[in-house]
Order: C-alpha cells, then sequence, then structure tokens
C-alpha cells in the first residue's frame, strides 16, 4: 500500500525533475484523496488542484498513476 506523502516526498518533487518523483507523489496523494476521511476541505481542493496539473502532465506514466490510484 501506497504511504502518506511527506515533506520529503513534497521536496523530491520540488528538486526532482524527473517522472519518478511526480509518478510517486501523486499515487500517494491519489491513494489518500480516494480514502479521503482524514482531509479537510482545504486538503481536498489542494489535492483537486495537483489532480488537475498532473492530469495535464505529458508522461504516460504519472497519468497512470493518477488512474490507478484513484480507481482503487
Amino acid at each position: 500500500m501506497t504511504s502518506k506523502l511527506s515533506k520529503s516526498d513534497v521536496d523530491r518533487l520540488l528538486t526532482d525533475p524527473f517522472v519518478d518523483a511526480q509518478a510517486d507523489a501523486v499515487a500517494k496523494i491519489a491513494t489518500r484523496y480516494d480514502a479521503a476521511a482524514d482531509f479537510g476541505e482545504q486538503e481536498k481542493k489542494l489535492a483537486a488542484e495537483i489532480f488537475s496539473l498532473m492530469c495535464k502532465d505529458v508522461e504516460e506514466r504519472v497519468r497512470g498513476a493518477l488512474a490507478a490510484n484513484l480507481k482503487e
């Protein structure tokens, strides 16, 4: 199971331009979003904005990670 997004994940996402960092981060956010009982309204809004940006990503792996983890 994918763990919760951490500060180090966010730092990696901001500094690592490679697809692996993006795919890992979006998978964690999507998994937690799907079980969003612990997400507040602000967190849900932020997650939706991240999903919107990631859906525009041309990398198939990032889109695939988002789709797979929202589906579960």
